[in-house]
């Protein structure tokens, strides 16, 4: 039921999924052009109470956050979303969304 999702690593190098959703998305068809995220008329947008989920790689369960994401907005293609994989083994990926001049980061 995700609308988006990302595989991270912690500075373990241990595997995780991201998964963003909302409980009460709602769809819709762009009738325009959308110049700052580059999108096209009949682009599909999508809205709602997002949140995140994060599931360890091979875990049968994972954690559901609790606190309400800052974004109300998804529009598809997705081109501003974007994990910063780390370069040593030490420092974990992160992941960072923004949504209008917001920028979420997720460490």
């Amino acid at each position: 039921m995700s609308r988006l999702s990302f595989t991270l690593r912690d500075a373990k190098q241990t595997a995780y999924t991201v998964y963003i959703f909302a409980y009460d998305e709602q769809k819709r068809t762009l009738t325009e052009e959308n110049g700052w995220t580059n999108n096209k008329k009949g682009d599909k947008s999508y809205s709602g109470t997002y949140r995140a989920a994060l599931l360890k790689k091979g875990a049968a369960y994972g954690t559901v956050q609790a606190a309400k994401l800052d974004l109300s907005t998804i529009i598809l293609p997705q081109t501003w979303n974007f994990v910063v994989k780390s370069k040593e083994a030490s420092t974990p990926d992160m992941l960072m969304i923004t949504d209008g001049e917001l920028l979420i980061s997720m460490r």
